[in-house]
């Protein structure tokens, strides 16, 4: 077992930390989200009680980390829910977090859209419920966690009352370099069309795709167990609208590993994609890294390599996440990664894992972040996914 208190100084350690509730009896020092991100400084964390609150403006790097409620299958669902105005501000906007900044939004529930504009550092957003937009951020880090924007928790489409787009990624222009965007481990959905009862009215909904981006580089990685699902058809009176594919992507570059993209539209071709680039998908699919158990104070969690049988894991600890440019796609890569822990050979069970331990003082908001490498017996090197570890309360 490895003692996490034994690691590298994290990429992002927590400074001060602010208390968000809409009880006073909580003792909180604000009732409202926007006034703690104004006390706060860059490094500081901000921890919400559940309950219901405004939308925030987010320009520096903090973190944000919202509560959570366990229900009877011990599923982890937001209980702090961000509503947006009715004028198509959102429920949140995060722009201009510095280069040498990461600004981490986790277990929010975002009742309209959470846009990331402009920025030049990380964005993270982990477990978070509702739609999330990345437009115009001129670095290449944007990126959406391990659970990224709609867990589906294992339920079927059918079951899921209200599914929502899960993350878009849209430039009003080309960009001089596109925007990375780095999913992984995605459970994500695009809205069903939807088409008024009569044919003499107008009042009908397209349906999205559960990731889409007009110009991006993407990496999507993962396991089959994770998706990318394509709103279904429906129709408006007597018009029939549409289906959408599971990812679209106009511009830029995709590197899709593992993970299953379809439509719900029977119509739809290419199995769920629509795309004008050319699809960088390996023969044999990139190892992915995951988490099972929750990063808290004191706690034991367990990161996973997911690979092919026989080749050797290493994991690393470094300094955030980055990308490297192969030529035909971009493939997710640490800076400066600080200490390495052998993991052995991955076994025929295709999974190899270590356990780490949170030291009791670990405070929330902190982030670790880390990547697995596995090198098969003809020497031949993959990296998996980055994936951040963030404490939570």
């Amino acid at each position: 077992m490895l003692l996490l208190s034994l690691l590298a100084v994290p990429t992002s350690f927590a400074q001060a930390t602010w208390i968000v509730d809409s009880d006073p009896l909580a003792g909180p020092d604000f009732d409202q989200i926007q006034a703690a991100i104004d006390a706060a400084a860059a490094g500081d964390t901000i921890l919400v009680g559940p309950g219901t609150y405004h939308r925030f403006d987010l320009t520096k790097g903090l973190s944000i980390v919202g509560s959570v409620a366990v229900n009877a299958g011990g599923t982890l669902s937001p209980t702090t829910v961000i509503l947006g105005f009715p004028t198509g501000l959102g429920a949140g906007f995060v722009s201009t977090v510095a280069t040498d900044e990461v600004a981490a939004l986790a277990d929010l529930d975002f009742d309209t859209w959470c846009f990331a504009r402009q920025n030049q550092g990380v964005v993270l957003f982990d477990r978070c419920f509702g739609p999330v937009e990345f437009r115009g951020n001129a670095d290449s880090r944007a990126r959406a966690g391990w659970a990224a924007i709609r867990i589906a928790d294992g339920t079927s489409w059918a079951e899921v009352a209200e599914p929502t787009l899960g993350v878009r990624v849209d430039q009003q222009s080309v960009p001089a370099s596109n925007p990375t965007v780095l999913v992984s481990n995605p459970k994500l959905f695009g809205f069903d069309a939807w088409g008024s009862a009569t044919c003499f009215s107008s009042q009908f909904y397209d349906s999205t795709p559960g990731l889409s981006a007009d110009w991006a580089d993407l990496i999507v990685t993962g396991l089959p167990v994770d998706f990318l699902i394509g709103g279904d058809r429906a129709y408006n009176s007597c018009i029939p609208l549409p289906g959408s594919p599971g990812l679209v992507l106009e511009e830029g570059s995709l590197r899709l590993s593992g993970v299953t993209v379809q439509a719900q539209d029977p119509s739809v071709a290419d199995l769920g994609l629509g795309l004008t680039v050319d699809l960088s998908e390996p023969p044999t699919p990139d190892p992915s890294l995951r988490l099972i158990g929750e990063p808290t104070a004191g706690a034991s969690v367990t990161l996973v390599v997911d690979g092919a049988a026989g080749d050797e894991a290493r994991l690393e600890l470094g300094e955030g996440p980055t990308v490297l440019f192969t030529g035909a796609s971009a493939v997710p890569r640490l800076v400066t990664p600080g200490r390495v822990f052998p993991m052995g050979v991955v076994p025929a069970s295709g999974s190899a894992s270590v356990t780490l331990t949170i030291p009791t003082g670990a405070r929330p908001g902190t982030i670790y972040w880390f990547q697995a490498w596995t090198t098969a017996p003809s020497g031949v090197g993959r990296r998996t996914n980055s994936l951040p570890l963030l404490i939570r309360p």
